[in-house]
């Protein structure tokens, strides 16, 4: 019987031969894969390995795009709750720069109040309405989170006034921008009508100047007195006068006008810095 199942073997391995080639037994009598057949075998397991790679790398291609899209979704669900619900709400304001203009007259001129959503705020719309008040020349609105808004203002500096039924402000750049007691070191020009544009933007260069070169002399000045841009003197309380002239080299004349106060004479002229006179 044994006999009988190692030749049935024999003959089955050797049907699937072709006739002419030698086929190698093992020890038992069984039939031994050729390097050909092996090698046929490694490729169609190879193929297989290939296709299940295939299919893995689209596996973790699709799970990619659905974490991405959920992801997605969470950010715009967010921005949406965040811009809808009243979550994130003004709570509370800070102010700096202000010397002259209140932290409320600030705040209600920005537009913004309590309980409004901070996302929703245009903060350079606010900035702008900031501007619009008499002091301001500057303004930044930003966003504090979670819940202040931060106010920041430059306000002008008051380079001289006139009083005219009140105290006329002009800043450095010679423009009237409020009608309000003037601060202190404020240098006031003579008459009681304000001047035109030429002879306010240069009685507010020497009055700048005055201020940065000369600021000792600041508080023994009585007043500027301005026929127009090209007649331009400091009257002092000691009745002293120094001409100016225009306002062109205004920073040597401000040094010279330190110069001249030391020295005897009520009239001088410093119009030409680099040459004073006196006149009496």
């Amino acid at each position: 019987m044994r006999g009988s199942r190692k030749a049935s073997r024999r003959n089955a391995g050797a049907k699937g031969r072709q006739p002419g080639r030698s086929v190698p037994i093992d020890n038992f009598g069984s039939p031994v894969d050729s390097d050909e057949e092996r090698e046929h075998s490694r490729v169609i397991h190879s193929g297989g390995r290939k296709e299940s790679q295939g299919e893995s790398r689209r596996r973790r291609r699709r799970r990619w795009w659905g974490a991405a899209l959920i992801i997605v979704l969470l950010l715009v669900v967010g921005a949406v709750v965040l811009r809808i619900a009243p979550i994130l709400t003004v709570s509370s304001f800070s102010v700096k720069g202000n010397e002259q203009t209140s932290k409320e007259d600030i705040i209600a001129a920005s537009g913004i109040h309590e309980g409004q959503n901070m996302t929703r705020i245009d903060t350079h719309a606010a900035a702008s309405h900031v501007v619009g008040l008499p002091w301001v020349t500057k303004a930044t609105v930003e966003r504090s989170w979670p819940r202040t808004i931060s106010i920041s203002v430059k306000e002008a500096t008051v380079a001289f006034y006139v009083d005219d039924d009140g105290d006329h402000l002009f800043d450095d750049n010679g423009r009237e921008f409020d009608v309000s007691p003037h601060p202190d070191g404020a240098l006031k020009l003579d008459g009681n009508t304000s001047p035109d544009e030429e002879t306010a933007r240069a009685v507010a260069h020497v009055a700048q100047a005055v201020h940065e070169h000369a600021p000792g002399i600041v508080g023994d000045i009585d007043h500027i007195d301005a026929q127009n841009e090209n007649n331009i003197s400091l009257v002092f309380k000691d009745e002293k006068t120094v001409k100016w002239g225009t306002s062109n080299n205004a920073s040597s004349k401000a040094e010279a006008t330190k110069a001249v106060l030391q020295r005897e004479g009520r009239v001088w002229d410093v119009s030409n810095p680099a040459q004073v006179s006196v006149k009496e």
